[in-house]
């Protein structure tokens, strides 16, 4: 990726305007931008003792970057029909499937649904009235999916297409191989040859 693309991606990404990569191997850049925009939220956790919501500000607008290209890379691999991408000496690049989640509409029609069901200890808590255990919540109405006997209270919603990066990283002091490649040269006599 030359200066110029770089700098496209860049104003395109201030402008949220995701559209995928023309080569595929432009993901490497990419890819070594997040690590440096993840490499800038890890510093500023440092200061965040310090000046706490300024850098709690600076870190979401890092954040904002890191899933904006993350967005890139999704729409690139799926432009050109890949799952996953090894870019040598770089990193590898892996599509995730999106992960369906359970949107609770209604609370109390949930925890009625719960108590009418006997499942209410299984999934909630109660301290000064029910809170739903997200985790316990999620197992049932799995559960009930399959069975068909959802309450009208909660709805399933499918979230993005989510993408990992896995970066290469050499071992310090690590030599690369050298191999020798020079010819052994045979030396003739030239003056015992016939003509």
């Amino acid at each position: 990726m030359d200066f110029n693309s770089k700098v496209e991606l860049r104003e395109r990404c201030a402008s949220n305007d995701v559209k995928s990569l023309d080569d595929l191997y432009d993901i490497e850049d990419v890819a070594f931008i997040i690590k440096d925009l993840t490499h800038k939220i890890d510093i500023q956790k440092g200061y965040k003792k310090k000046k706490n919501q300024a850098i709690n500000d600076e870190m979401k607008v890092l954040q904002n970057k890191i899933d904006y290209f993350k967005k890139v890379i999704v729409s690139t691999l799926e432009k050109h029909n890949e799952k996953n991408l090894t870019l040598p000496d770089a990193c590898k690049v892996n599509l995730r499937k999106p992960r369906p989640k359970w949107i609770i509409d209604d609370e109390e029609a949930f925890i009625d649904f719960l108590i009418e069901k006997k499942e209410i200890e299984n999934c909630a808590s109660r301290l000064e009235g029910w809170k739903i255990e997200k985790k316990e919540a999620n197992k049932i109405l799995n559960d009930w999916e399959k069975s068909e006997n959802l309450p009208e209270s909660v709805h399933k919603e499918l979230g993005d297409t989510g993408v990992t990066i896995s970066f290469i990283e050499k071992e310090e002091g690590a030599k690369e191989e050298e191999v020798d490649m020079t010819v052994p040269i045979k030396e003739e006599d030239y003056d015992d040859l016939e003509y």
